[in-house]
């Protein structure tokens, strides 16, 4: 379950709400061209001329749980590793599933609110099965692998929260839940959209399409969690079932004989 959200002051509200209104009005009408990735998963992959993964994988500021403990990523934090590390891309941090670097098209853009990153997805069974499992859903959210360097601590609200101002960015992963709010990819045809990464940062289309993401994402936890209880009840020894039932019926029949004529 993840804490609710402590939003670290120094963000730009006037600007974000400039952008949530562009992207707003961007949705309303349109682009003019084919969509540009958002709610994909009705369509096949394989028409994609050129198939991307564009996403958000941190968002600064954010508060997180880590280990028993609150933590946020600090802009600038992963500065010096994104100019000399070889950042991965990865499915669930499992090293066998890499699909990508920084040396091979994995590319960041480290804006004031969010790391923002797009992968030109290759034209590789594994490049396929990537892009597959954004396109249904399956692994909408993002995760980083990080070395914490340097950290401060502060209370917020009452909560001390640690905080990130210096990491080495190791990999980042698709995934079913990450631990950051609104980290989140999406698949996108680049030979289908003019517009660029940083386009997409500049107009906080990424901070939108994240915010539905999270949503989903919630819903989809709540499902789950829904599930595993039904199918707990239904795996219940019989026996187990039969003594709750038993107990239940003798506890109304005891109210029962304490209640008036």
């Amino acid at each position: 379950m993840r804490p609710n959200p402590i939003k670290v002051p120094g963000v730009n509200l006037h600007r974000m709400a400039e952008r949530a209104a562009f992207a707003g009005r961007v949705s309303a009408r349109g682009f003019g061209v084919a969509p540009t990735g958002m709610m994909l998963a009705n369509h096949q992959e394989s028409e994609f001329v050129r198939p991307a993964l564009r996403g958000l994988a941190v968002s600064y500021g954010q508060v997180f749980e880590r280990d028993g403990d609150l933590v946020a990523f600090l802009q600038g934090c992963f500065s010096e590793s994104l100019a000399s590390d070889v950042i991965k891309l990865q499915v669930d941090h499992i090293a066998d599933t890499e699909a990508g670097d920084t040396q091979s098209g994995l590319r960041f853009v480290d804006h004031a609110d969010a790391l923002a990153f797009e992968f030109e997805v290759p034209s590789t069974q594994r490049g396929a099965m990537l892009a597959s499992m954004v396109a249904s859903n399956g692994r909408t959210d993002v995760s980083v692998g990080v070395d914490v360097l340097a950290r401060t601590e502060k209370e917020f609200r009452g909560h001390k929260v640690r905080l990130v101002t210096k990491a080495k960015l190791r990999e980042i992963s698709i995934c079913k839940s990450g631990a950051v709010k609104n980290a989140s990819v999406r698949l996108l045809d680049l030979a289908a959209t003019s517009l660029t990464l940083e386009d997409d940062l500049k107009h906080g289309v990424l901070g939108t399409v994240a915010r539905i993401n999270e949503s989903v994402t919630g819903i989809k936890e709540g499902v789950d969690r829904l599930a595993a209880a039904v199918n707990a009840r239904r795996n219940a020894a019989p026996s187990t079932t039969r003594n709750a039932e038993h107990a239940e019926w003798a506890k109304q029949m005891r109210i029962r004989r304490l209640m008036p004529n």
